[in-house]
């Protein structure tokens, strides 16, 4: 799970970099290309990591279920 949250907030990161140049604008319209594939790269790892958290909940109802049934 870390793998995926470190691609989301690095690729974030290196877009907000941009924003921090001498001449923002022009380094977004000169890096345009590269800050799309950063969000692509974001948005890839972020799918990852939702169905990551979805597994986990999934495990989490599965025990859930299992401690609900010894108690009975």
């Amino acid at each position: 799970m870390a793998a995926p949250h470190n691609i989301v907030h690095t690729n974030a990161n290196e877009n907000l970099a941009y924003l921090d140049a001498q001449n923002p604008k022009q380094e977004v319209l000169t890096h345009s290309n590269e800050i799309i594939a950063s969000f692509d790269k974001m948005e890839a790892a972020s799918e990852e990591l939702f169905a990551l958290l979805d597994q986990m909940l999934r495990e989490t109802e599965v025990s859930d279920d299992k401690s609900t049934e010894k108690e009975v």
